[in-house]
């Protein structure tokens, strides 16, 4: 199989998303992507030792999209970017579960050192559960979470969770 098609014709390349056709870069940014792309995108990546960089930008993959990536995340060992900014992950900060997956997965992730998060309606809780995230993770030195409804008590955690790291970039 060389690509599948889910939500609104958009088609998702499987031999780059598993690696056998082989890209370091893919951009799935503004394809109207949803939580059943972003399952089968994770179960796809999850042992690709070729791509690095992965977009995933304004879709809508929403909480269970999320738990996917996070369940990959746990595995891949080769993604070092990874961008999900504006993908509603957490239904409108009504259900952090998704964002708490994610967090709890870069606990023992040791490759991913960019993340984006910006634009998914993070609270306070999501802010607490990522600067919990970074005390184990050590590879992750640049983190955006900005345009996000995170208190100032979870955007100050974040900022105490990565004190003392040198060039640590976090945007908040």
């Amino acid at each position: 199989m060389t690509s599948i098609t889910l939500e609104d014709s958009v088609v998702l390349p499987v031999k780059q998303l598993k690696g056998t056709e082989p890209v370091e870069t893919l951009d799935l940014s503004n394809k109207k992507l949803g939580f059943l792309s972003g399952i089968v995108i994770a179960k796809l990546i999850e042992f690709n030792t070729a791509l690095t960089d992965l977009s995933l930008n304004r879709n809508n993959l929403v909480t269970e999209g999320a738990k996917a990536i996070a369940e990959m995340l746990k595995f891949n060992t080769a993604l070092t970017s990874l961008s999900l900014a504006s993908n509603n992950l957490t239904n409108y900060g009504a259900d952090m579960s998704g964002m708490l997956a994610i967090a709890r997965a870069l606990r023992v992730n040791a490759a991913l050192t960019s993340l984006v998060l910006r634009s998914n309606h993070l609270n306070a809780e999501a802010g607490e559960a990522l600067a919990g995230a970074l005390k184990f993770n050590t590879a992750l030195n640049k983190l955006n979470v900005g345009n996000n409804n995170m208190s100032d008590e979870g955007k100050q955690e974040l900022w105490d969770s990565v004190k003392g790291r040198e060039g640590f970039e976090l945007l908040v």
